[in-house]
């Protein structure tokens, strides 16, 4: 059951790549900025809960979740020009 746990955490960690790719090369972001600080925010406090219960599969989802939004928060934010 962790290796099918492992399986969903990368498959959800991943799903965040389009957008960053999409923000990287438009250099700007589409997506509504609510949605993003709630998605943002959501992300920060889960990640807080699962390293407080030691929960390390679903960490690395949360983790790269996070890195994936940074150019998606840094475009809606400062759109390049």
């Amino acid at each position: 059951m962790e290796l099918i746990g492992a399986i969903g955490a990368f498959l959800l960690a991943i799903c965040t790549l389009p957008l960053s790719y999409t923000a990287l090369k438009s250099g700007k972001s589409e997506i509504n900025s609510g949605f993003l600080y709630l998605w943002t925010f959501g992300e920060i406090f889960t990640l807080i809960y699962l390293l407080s219960i030691g929960e390390r599969v679903i960490v690395w989802n949360y983790i790269a979740n996070l890195v994936l939004l940074i150019p998606v928060i840094v475009y809606k934010l400062r759109p390049r020009k």
